[in-house]
C-alpha cells in the first residue's frame, strides 16, 4: 500500500482514450453513455490464458448509483471516474460481464449498507479490467483504479476509513455484515496512486464482514498491492494473485479472517503477503507462495512478512518456494505476536537458505522465535529440495517440490515414505512414462498439488498426447480413513494397506487438478484409475478435479470419508465414478460425461453410502451394449446413495438411468430434485433391474425417487 517511490511504472504509459458516442440516459445519479466497438483478450501470463471477446456494444458510466442496478453481459461497462454504489443500493453484474476503467482516477466504490452482487461462474467469470484490455491482451499495470468494498465489521473500536478517501468509513460491531458475493470475478491492470501513500489496488475490502461470499478471484497485473484488507471478518477461497507492484496480499487494522486456497506468483513489488496492525490475525489453509523476484532487491520483503509489533498468522497445508537471494521465505519485523503464529504441513524451498530472516536483528524482530514455532509444529519442513532428477520413481522421502520449469515423469512406480511429502507448483505438468508408471502417496505422507483455473496441474502421459486411454498408470492416495472391520488394501498392489478409523486423516490438497490418458490394467481385476483413493480421509482436499481419457475408472474410491468438490469425469473405458468397501461421503458439483465404459456410477460394498449433491450425468452410450450398467448403478445389496439437485440424460436403450443389482439398503437411499431425461416410454430404461424384480431394487427405488414431488421423469 505505500512504498510510491517502487512504483515507478508509468501512469504516463497509459494510451489517450478515445470519446464515448452521443447518447446519454440518465438513472439514479448517473449518466450512461453508449460508446463504439471493441473487443477484449485477457493477458495471456501463464495463469491467464486468453478468454472470448468482449461485446462490441458499450455504455458508460460516471457518479453515483443510489438505486438497484443491472450490468448485462451484453454489452461492456466502461467507468468513468469513481463509481460509488450507495444508499443501500444493489448492482447486479451478470455472468461473462466486461467493465473496463476508462481512465487512472476510475474505480468502483461499494459503500456500506449497498452490495455487489457479482457472480460469475467459471465458464463465463466477471471481468475488470482497463479500456486498453477490451481492445487486446493487456500486460500493464495501474490502468485504472480496481474494486474497493466498504462495510460494518470494523471491530477494532478503532475509526477505520478508506485511505484513498477518508469520508468513506466503515461501520463497527457487524461481524457478519454482507457486502455482497464476488465470485468467478477476474480483476486486471489495476491500481494506481492517488497521492502520497494513497493508492487504490486490486481489491480493496474495508471493514468487510464474513456474511460477504469472495471466491474465485483472479487478481492480475496491480500497480500496487493485489489484495488489501483494513480490518473486517470476511473470508476469501480460491484466490489467485500475480504480477502486483507492491505487496501481492496485504492484511491490516485488525484484520481476522481466513483465506483457503491462496496462490501467489510474485516476481515484482515487495511482499508476498504482508501483515501489520496490532492483532491481525491472518489464517490461510491451502496455498503456493512463489517468488522469483522484487522490484527493488534492497527493498525486498520476503515471502511472508510479519511487519509490524503484535501481528499474527496461521499458515496450513501449502509451499513456498523462495528463489531470492533477499529478505527471506519468512520475514520478520518488530516483536510480532508469537501466540496467533502457527504453522501446520508447511513446505520452504529456498535457492539461498534464506528461509526465515529477520529485517533487523534478533533483538528487535521475531523470526528466531517464528523458526522455534515452525520446527514445533506438525508436518513442517523448511529443508524442501526440488529434486535433482527429473526422472520420479521408486520411494520418494522427504520434501520435495516440483517446479513448472521443469519437465517431470514417473517411472513405474513412484510412492512415498512415511513423513514425506510431494508439493506441486501450479501450472506443473508430470507424465507417466509407459502403462507401468503411476504415483502412490501412501499414508502417513502427503501431497500438495494446488493448482489454478488457468494453471492447473497436469498428470499425464510423458508426451502429452491428446485423448487416448491407458497411456500410463494415474495418481493413488492411501489414507487412515478405512472405518471397516475389514482390512482395505489397495488392489493393484495389496502391500499398500489403509490405516483406519481416523475418519479426518489428510493425505493433503489436490485442487484444480488434471489427470488425463491415464488407467490401465496391471493383472487381472487388477487396475489403476485416472483418481484411486484408498482409505482416504475427510481432511483432504480434493476439488476442481478433471479425469478425462480413463483406461479403466476414472475415479475410484475404497473406504474412507473423503469429500470432493466440483468433479468432472469423462471418456472412461469402465466405470466413471466408483465407490465401494464402506466409503462414506459427499461429492458436490459432479458433471459425467459417458459414451463409452459400463456405468456413469457404479456403487458397491455394504454399508457404502455415496451422497452427491448438484451433478449433471449424461450417458450416450457404453462399450458393450449387453453389458452397460446404466447411469447411476446399485450395484450390491447393502449399498446407499443420495442424489440430490441433478439431471440424468440417458440417451441408450441399453441398461437404465438407474440400475439396480441385488436389493440396496433402501433405508439410505434418498432423491431429492432431480429430473430424468430419458429414452422409451415408463419402464422401459428409467428404473431397470439387471435380473429382474424379485432379486433387485429398481421398484423399490422409484417408490423413494416417486415419493418426492421435486423429482421427475421425462421421456423422449
Amino acid at each position: 500500500m505505500t512504498n510510491l517511490t517502487k512504483i515507478a511504472l508509468s501512469l504516463a504509459t497509459i494510451a489517450a482514450l478515445t470519446g464515448c458516442g452521443d447518447t446519454s440516459i440518465n438513472y439514479g445519479d448517473s449518466t450512461v453513455t453508449i460508446s463504439g466497438d471493441s473487443t477484449i483478450t485477457d493477458p495471456t501470463d501463464p495463469t491467464d490464458p486468453t478468454d472470448p471477446t468482449a461485446p462490441s456494444e458499450q455504455e458508460t458510466v460516471i457518479g453515483n448509483i443510489a438505486e438497484d442496478t443491472t450490468w448485462t453481459a451484453d454489452k461492456a461497462w466502461i467507468m468513468d471516474g469513481r463509481i460509488t454504489i450507495t444508499d443501500g443500493a444493489t448492482l447486479t453484474i451478470e455472468p461473462g460481464t466486461y467493465i473496463a476503467g476508462k481512465s487512472t482516477d476510475s474505480y468502483l466504490l461499494i459503500d456500506k449498507g449497498a452490495k455487489i452482487m457479482a457472480e460469475g461462474t467459471s465458464e463465463n467469470p466477471i471481468t475488470f479490467t482497463s479500456v486498453d484490455g477490451l481492445s487486446g491482451t493487456d500486460t500493464t499495470v495501474g490502468k485504472w483504479g480496481g474494486v474497493t468494498l466498504i462495510g460494518n465489521a470494523n471491530m477494532s473500536g478503532t475509526q477505520l476509513s478508506y485511505e484513498v478517501d477518508p469520508t468513506f468509513i466503515a461501520g463497527e460491531g457487524v461481524a457478519n455484515d454482507s457486502s455482497g458475493i464476488l465470485k468467478h470475478v477476474k480483476i486486471l491492470n489495476s491500481a494506481t496512486e492517488v497521492e502520497q501513500d494513497k493508492e487504490t489496488n486490486g481489491l480493496s475490502m474495508v471493514g468487510v464482514g464474513s456474511g460477504t461470499v469472495v471466491e474465485d478471484i483472479t487478481v492480475d497485473y496491480s500497480g500496487d498491492d493485489g489484495v488489501e484488507i483494513w480490518g473486517g471478518t470476511v473470508n476469501l477461497k480460491n484466490i489467485s494473485i500475480s504480477n502486483c507492484t507492491d505487496d501481492h496480499l496485504d492484511v491490516d487494522s485488525m484484520y481476522v479472517g481466513t483465506i483457503e486456497n491462496l496462490v501467489i506468483n510474485a516476481s515484482n513489488g515487495y511482499a508476498a503477503i504482508e501483515m501489520s496492525g496490532t492483532d491481525t490475525i491472518l489464517t490461510v489453509d491451502g496455498f503456493t507462495i512463489t517468488v522469483d523476484g522484487f522490484a527493488e532487491d534492497a527493498s525486498a520483503e520476503g515471502g511472508i512478512f510479519f511487519k509490524k509489533a503484535g501481528v499474527g498468522g496461521k499458515f496450513y497445508n501449502g509451499t513456498i518456494i523462495y528463489r531470492s537471494a533477499f529478505a527471506g521465505a519468512i520475514y520478520s519485523q518488530q516483536d510480532n505476536e508469537l501466540s496467533n503464529i502457527d504453522f501446520e504441513n508447511v513446505g520452504i524451498y529456498t535457492d539461498a537458505g534464506n528461509a526465515f530472516v529477520n529485517q533487523t536483528d534478533a533483538t528487535t524482530d521475531s523470526a528466531d522465535d517464528i523458526e522455534a514455532i515452525f520446527a514445533g509444529g506438525t508436518g513442517n519442513d523448511d529443508t524442501c529440495a526440488i529434486p535433482a532428477s527429473t526422472t520420479l520413481t521408486g520411494q520418494i522421502t522427504g520434501c520435495n517440490v516440483l517446479t513448472r520449469d521443469q519437465s517431470w515423469v514417473i517411472s513405474s512406480l513412484a510412492y512415498t515414505s512415511a513423513d514425506a511429502s510431494v508439493r506441486i507448483q501450479d501450472g506443473t505438468t508430470i507424465g507417466g512414462n509407459d502403462t507401468s508408471s503411476y504415483m502412490l502417496i501412501d499414508k502417513d505422507s502427503k501431497i500438495f498439488a494446488i493448482g489454478t483455473k488457468y494453471a492447473p496441474i497436469t498428470f499425464t502421459d510423458k508426451a502429452n498426447t491428446s485423448g487416448v486411454v491407458g497411456l500410463w498408470g494415474g495418481l493413488t492416495l492411501i489414507g487412515n480413513a478405512n472405518m471397516s472391520a475389514t482390512q482395505l488394501s489397495y488392489e493393484v498392489d495389496p502391500t499398500f494397506i489403509a490405516g483406519v478409523n481416523v475418519a479426518d486423516d489428510s493425505s493433503g490438497v489436490l485442487k484444480h487438478v488434471k489427470i488425463l490418458n491415464s488407467a490401465t490394467e496391471v493383472d487381472t481385476d487388477k487396475e489403476t484409475n485416472g483418481l484411486s483413493m484408498v482409505g482416504v480421509g475427510s481432511g483432504t482436499v480434493v476439488e476442481d478435479i478433471t479425469v478425462d481419457y480413463s483406461g479403466d475408472d476414472g475415479v475410484e474410491i475404497w473406504g474412507g470419508t473423503v469429500n470432493l468438490e466440483n468433479v468432472s469425469i469423462s471418456n472412461c473405458t469402465d466405470d466413471h465414478l466408483d465407490v465401494d468397501s464402506m466409503y462414506v461421503g459427499t461429492i458436490e458439483n459432479l458433471v459425467i460425461n459417458a459414451s463409452d465404459g459400463y456405468a456413469a456410477i457404479e456403487m458397491s460394498g455394504t454399508g457404502t453410502i455415496l451422497t452427491v449433491d448438484g451433478f449433471t450425468i449424461t450417458v450416450d452410450g457404453f462399450a458393450d451394449d449387453a453389458s452397460a450398467e446404466g447411469g447411476i448403478f446399485f450395484k450390491k445389496a447393502g449399498v446407499g446413495g443420495k442424489f440430490y439437485n441433478g439431471t440424468i440424460n440417458y440417451n441408450s436403450t441399453f441398461g437404465g438411468a438407474i440400475y439396480s443389482q441385488q436389493i440396496p439398503e433402501l433405508s439410505n437411499i434418498d432423491f431429492g430434485n432431480v429430473t430424468i431425461n430419458t429414452t422409451g416410454t415408463v419402464g422401459d430404461y428409467d428404473f431397470v433391474d439387471a435380473d429382474d424384480a424379485t432379486t433387485d431394487g429398481a421398484d423399490e427405488i422409484k417408490a423413494i425417487f416417486d415419493a418426492d414431488t421435486t423429482n421427475v421423469v421425462n421421456y423422449n
